[in-house]
């Protein structure tokens, strides 16, 4: 999202605070919505507000969250520092997604353990990343309208994690060795077409 267009949506950077409050969690419940509106990423957001923005709003969205959690046992400075990570590491995450990510917290379809900390968090937003990014290869995926797969041959038919666009990179990847061993990593397997409706 370009400067001028983020400051004609959200106004100034107070504005911008009060517009995505953490009340607005609840408003990026779908995942879809998330992903698809129109909201800048965190860098955007540091670019167009100063280098301290995107912590300066992370800040009450975690606080929200240790409240919510009655998490007491985090400090002013965990929570800054949580947030100044946060926007780091996850800076090309749209400020629409963080608030999902937030709201699915809450709502318990990510909390790695019962006690919220700053390691829960992030472990928990790489795993939500992880799978933003793979719901979002699958969407680009189902346009394409087929994929590769890398399956044992039988009779034990085990399928593994891996999904190709294309056949030429699935067999490559049929021939990819351990680097240690040398040994082939999917010995006695084969590449199958799926077709996605």
């Amino acid at each position: 999202m370009e400067i001028n267009e983020l400051k004609e949506k959200f106004g100034d950077l107070d504005s911008f605070l009060m517009k995505v409050s953490p009340e607005a969690q609840v408003l990026m419940s779908d995942f879809n919505k998330a992903v698809s509106d129109e909201y800048p990423t965190l860098d955007d957001v540091s670019l167009t507000y100063g280098k301290n923005a995107a912590k300066n709003w992370l800040c009450p969205q975690i606080v929200s969250l240790a409240r919510f959690g009655d998490a007491k046992n985090l400090t002013k400075g965990q929570i800054e520092e949580l947030a100044s990570i946060i926007a780091v590491e996850f800076k090309d995450l749209k400020v629409s997604e963080v608030l999902h990510f937030f709201y699915c917290f809450k709502s318990g379809r990510l909390c790695t353990s019962e006690t919220i900390s700053p390691m829960s968090v992030i472990v928990s937003l790489r795993g939500f990343k992880s799978n933003r990014n793979a719901k979002l290869w699958f969407d680009s995926i189902e346009r394409v309208g087929k994929v590769y797969l890398i399956v044992e041959d039988l009779p034990k038919t085990k399928v593994y994690g891996r999904v190709f666009k294309t056949k030429e990179r699935a067999e490559k990847a049929l021939e990819e060795r351990d680097e240690i061993t040398g040994e082939k990593i999917y010995p006695a397997c084969h590449v199958v077409e799926r077709i996605i409706e």
